[in-house]
């Protein structure tokens, strides 16, 4: 009955142009210097995750009987 209005697709475009832009000028300065104030360090070799040797099994619900034995 009632045609519902759709945003026009240059207007769309223009609102993410002008919001990228505008995020980059606001917050560039910031960022470059968090990241200027960084260590660049290699990942340790705790962080590296290993492939898993077996696959995961799906978990558990936190409710389930074998997990939470009582005492």
């Amino acid at each position: 009955m009632y045609r519902r209005p759709r945003l026009p697709l240059p207007l769309v475009a223009g609102a993410i142009v002008i919001g990228v832009m505008s995020g980059s000028f606001i917050f560039a300065p910031a960022l470059s210097d968090y990241w200027a104030h960084q260590p660049l360090q290699p990942p340790s070799s705790s962080e590296v995750a290993a492939p898993p040797s077996a696959p995961a099994s799906a978990p558990s619900s936190p409710s389930s009987p074998s997990l939470n034995p009582k005492p």
